[in-house]
């Protein structure tokens, strides 16, 4: 039996040794991978593939195919000595396959040697501004020549959506676009007139940060409420000139610097302007407001979670607050809208100490770059309450519930909207309309930066989906 025992231990013991070499030697082998990958390209630096060619209309031969095709749509080039310079061009895959082609199968990629890289580069450049050049009635592409494992880990992630999914095309648009192209269509356009038509399109929530290496340009924006988080830093040091994030470094020393993008609009730098100058200088496009009439629709969450902070006036319950007394209210109205569906009130209650320490570690940081106490309050209240861990008083004995929502609807805007708050009633009926459009023109163009952008960045701490 002690014999038994022993084998079955140094069994285990070989065991484990074979898992760890194995994954030392799988270590190893990844990086003979990437270092043989690296070397492929390397190879094929000097090598441009072009595409969309005619099968054929090279002849036998193909390098002064190339050679007249670089010297009719590429006229840049008459300073460099093709005939030398081009070293190979010939059809890849080198054979056709066994089948005779269809007519309307896509031709082969002819695959150039240069003998220089820099021709290489010249070349490349030329092609890639447009999407298409034209020879003798062929119209062909320009691409990079890479290894297999390259080209289909670009691929990869081309195939990757680059969007939040909350946004959808311009249904009022005679060109509506497909949210699944979106990626694709703003990579594809390279002048500025037509991102800001492309952008114009868009409904939903967004932010985004886009470089356009083709014209050394930086584009950036929030939607037109600003729904979506984007901070912004300057600074006098050229490299750091510009710092642009969703939210600001825990650990960042500059805290009064940062502020909020405002949503007024897509502002756009160009690179090599400021290199040269020496400065930033921000390009504004601001947005241009267009009415139309549409159907409103109405979500309902099947959870309501209310937030409270231990309050010993009370006397009923220390967290029985008046937002929470509300909420009970709305909870009831909701039941009798909807009797047969499941409603979870969820009571989340905050001691002093949990709040002080939450606020330093997480909070924070989080509200940043607002830093008023209502701002804090706020801040605090949404972040707990978008947490969902609380008490659920709805179903039988009160119990410990912790909510898997993805989406939390917050309501904010709804008073800014609709003329909610106490100061939108003035004293005098006859000031009524002009003072309240006014006021709530205001309200309106600063609630991204006073409550938008904050709830984006409490509510993302904890992967969830901010809607309004």
């Amino acid at each position: 039996m002690v014999s038994v025992e022993s084998r079955t231990e140094n069994l285990e013991a070989d065991v484990i040794k074979l898992q760890s070499r194995e994954k030392v030697q799988a270590g190893v082998i990844e990086d003979l991978m990437t270092k043989v990958e690296d070397l492929e390209n390397r190879g094929r630096r000097n090598n441009l593939r072009f595409l969309g060619i005619a099968e054929g209309v090279e002849g036998s031969d193909p390098k002064g195919y190339i050679i007249n095709l670089l010297k009719s749509s590429m006229p840049e080039l008459q300073t460099w000595e093709l005939e030398r310079e081009v070293q190979r061009a010939h059809r890849f895959p080198l054979t056709l396959p066994k089948q005779s082609p269809k007519e309307n199968q896509y031709p082969r990629a002819i695959l150039v040697c240069f003998g220089n890289f820099l021709l290489r580069e010249a070349i490349y450049d030329l092609a890639r501004p447009t999407s298409k050049k034209e020879y003798q009635g062929n119209k062909f592409f320009v691409r990079p020549d890479f290894a297999h494992t390259t080209v289909e880990r670009r691929w990869s992630l081309r195939r990757r959506r680059l969007h939040n999914v909350e946004i959808d095309s311009d249904s009022d648009s005679e060109e509506g676009i497909n949210p699944n192209r979106m990626d694709q269509l703003l990579l594809r356009n390279t002048l500025v007139c037509h991102i800001l038509t492309l952008l114009s399109s868009v409904r939903g929530p967004w932010s985004f940060i886009y470089y356009q290496a083709s014209i050394h340009s930086l584009s950036f924006g929030r939607d037109y409420m600003g729904r979506r988080s984007l901070l912004w830093q300057f600074s006098d040091n050229l490299k750091e000139a510009i710092c642009l994030t969703s939210v600001k470094a825990l650990c960042s020393e500059s805290e009064n610097q940062w502020k909020e993008v405002p949503a007024s609009g897509i502002f756009r730098v160009d690179l090599e302007e400021s290199v040269s100058s020496k400065a930033v200088t921000l390009h504004r496009y601001p947005w241009r407001l267009k009415y139309a009439e549409s159907d409103t629709k109405f979500m309902i969450n099947e959870e309501t979670m209310t937030y409270g902070t231990k309050d010993s006036a009370y006397q009923v319950s220390p967290f029985d607050v008046p937002d929470r007394i509300t909420g009970r209210a709305g909870l009831k109205e909701l039941e009798a809208l909807n009797p047969s569906r499941p409603w979870n009130f969820i009571e989340i209650n905050i001691t002093g100490e949990e709040l002080k320490e939450m606020r330093e570690e997480h909070i924070r940081h989080l509200v940043l770059p607002l830093c008023t106490g209502l701002a804090d309050s706020i801040g605090c209240a949404v972040w707990f309450a978008s947490r969902g861990i609380g008490i659920n008083t709805n179903h039988g004995e009160p119990h410990l519930y912790t909510s898997v929502a993805k989406v939390v609807l917050t309501g904010i805007g709804a008073d800014e909207q609709l003329a909610g708050y106490s100061w939108h009633r003035p004293s005098t009926p006859d000031l009524w309309t002009n003072a309240l459009i006014e006021e709530l023109s205001m309200e309106l163009g600063r609630i991204s930066s006073r409550n938008l952008g904050r709830d984006d960045r409490v509510i993302g701490d904890h992967g969830k989906e901010a809607r309004t």
